[in-house]
């Protein structure tokens, strides 16, 4: 949805039907929510350093994820 939102290319009813999980139930509400709002290059900005954000965490946790890993498996050999 919001990668939807920054590109400012989709309907509000497009955006909506991108809801996941417990969000699908929303649907009314978020159509009407994103109808009612005007994204400007600000909002746009802040989503994409939020995203990027978000991308540099999941990096992260993988490579602490396999640096665990590495020092579990050094243990299991001692």
């Amino acid at each position: 949805m919001l990668e939807a939102l920054l590109r400012g290319q989709a309907q509000p009813e497009q955006v909506a039907a991108l809801a996941q999980r417990k969000a699908k139930r929303k649907i009314p509400d978020l159509i009407a929510a994103l109808k009612g709002h005007q994204m400007n290059a600000h909002h746009r900005r802040m989503i994409g350093y939020s995203l990027e954000h978000l991308r540099f965490l999941k990096e992260q946790l993988a490579l602490l994820d396999r640096d665990i890993g590495a020092q579990i498996e050094a243990g299991s050999k001692l």
